[in-house]
Parts: C-alpha cells; structure tokens; sequence
C-alpha cells in the first residue's frame, strides 16, 4: 500500500494492506472483539465475545431456574402475587357471577379481544 500511496494523487484507504495507506479502517465487531479470534489483519481492543458468552452463560441459568421454579410451584410466589383487596375481589367475582357472554360466545376472550361486556 506504501508504494502505492507513493505513486498516487488518490486517498488510499487500508484494510488489512499495512500501515501504508491514508486511511486505516478496522471494523467495529473486530475492534471490539466479538468473535473467539480475530482476522489476521485485525486487531481486538476490547473482548465483547467473552461478555456475550457470559450473557449467554447467564441466560440459560435464568431460564434453568424459572422452568424449575414453575414446575415446583414456587414461582409466581407471595411477592410476586397481587395482593387484592377483600372488597375489590369480591366486587371482581360478583361481576364474573353477574356477567354474560356474548351470543354465540362460549368463553371471555382471552387475547386482547376486549367486549364491554367483560372490559370495563
């Protein structure tokens, strides 16, 4: 690139041809270092791939424990729990009792559909 650079009126930019060009470049991702190895021309500033893999590492130990949580029932636990006020509850089923499904409905809607009858 250096004698290249010599020989021209042009900018030259460099990606992995040495140090001789106007303009070295490096893409962020090698940089950073995102992947277990870097490209031969490339040089890591950082190791971001062990921070992802710690993230991954992490990710899987949470779901882990949720599923084991749920199949155990101890999650959704008491601090996770609305804690509904006795009046307001029963006010809640009395509506339940009280209402009627739409006709030719067979059960309350159940993903987002909202009817005046069940959503006030």
């Amino acid at each position: 690139m250096t004698e290249i650079s010599k020989r021209c009126g042009l900018i030259t930019v460099s990606l992995g041809s040495a140090g001789g060009g106007d303009v070295n470049y490096l893409f962020m991702n090698d940089i950073c270092g995102e992947q277990p190895t870097s490209p031969h021309h490339a040089r890591a500033y950082g190791n971001l791939y062990a921070l992802y893999e710690q993230i991954k590492d992490d990710r899987i130990h949470a779901l882990k424990a949720f599923r084991k949580d749920c199949i155990t029932f101890r999650f959704p636990g008491d601090a996770e729990t609305p804690n509904t006020k006795e009046k307001e509850f029963k006010g809640f089923v009395a509506k339940l009792k009280g209402g009627s499904l739409p006709e030719g409905q067979t059960q309350p809607p159940r993903s987002g559909i909202k009817t005046s009858k069940w959503v006030e």
